[in-house]
């Protein structure tokens, strides 16, 4: 609900212009399709016994899950990039662009390999969703773009001197307990 709320205010007061308000945007609309395909797949789950009939159904909404959750990262560090007006330093530079994208470039490609490999998830044959020896590596990717944020908070804070930075070990267990395989 609030999600809506504040995406109704984003094109209410017309904040769709300049790169930090469009960054802003896709980090909203990528937060948002995550929680559409989470809620997606929990309730086929939940509602629908999982058969070999359906099992396409679950596994679209799974991928989707783990490709707008981890887009999810990568959009609001972009929007911190912007809101921090650094972009012209991740433009010159090949090492932050690598840091930048590498970590979703790592994700989209196990995703890709997965339905040959399971190496994130599969299903058995009992229709169990079972994860993959590659899960780990998507949730490394995902701390190392949480570690990446403060990188670029601790930056604004020391150009600009304000509240922007959070603690490093305070934002790591918040992103622990949020990131964590249950």
């Amino acid at each position: 609900v609030i999600l809506l709320v504040l995406l109704f205010s984003v094109f209410y007061q017309r904040m769709t212009r300049g790169l930090t308000n469009r960054s802003f945007l896709v980090a909203m609309l990528a937060c948002f399709v995550t929680i559409i395909f989470d809620i997606g797949s929990e309730v086929i789950g939940m509602t629908i016994p999982v058969t070999q009939d359906n099992l396409l159904l679950d596994e679209f909404f799974t991928y989707g899950f783990y490709v707008f959750r981890h887009f999810t990262a990568l959009s609001y560090l972009m929007y911190l990039t912007s809101l921090t007006d650094s972009w012209h330093k991740v433009a010159k530079s090949v090492v932050l662009k690598v840091l930048l994208f590498g970590p979703y470039a790592v994700i989209l490609g196990l995703l890709i390999a997965n339905p040959f490999t399971g190496v994130i998830f599969y299903f058995n044959d009992q229709l169990e969703y079972i994860r993959g020896w590659g899960y780990y590596i998507v949730y490394l990717c995902a701390f190392f773009y949480l570690f990446d944020e403060d990188r670029v908070s601790a930056a604004y804070k020391s150009c600009n001197g304000d509240n922007a930075y959070r603690s490093t070990s305070g934002r790591a267990w918040s992103g622990f307990q949020k990131t964590a395989p249950q």
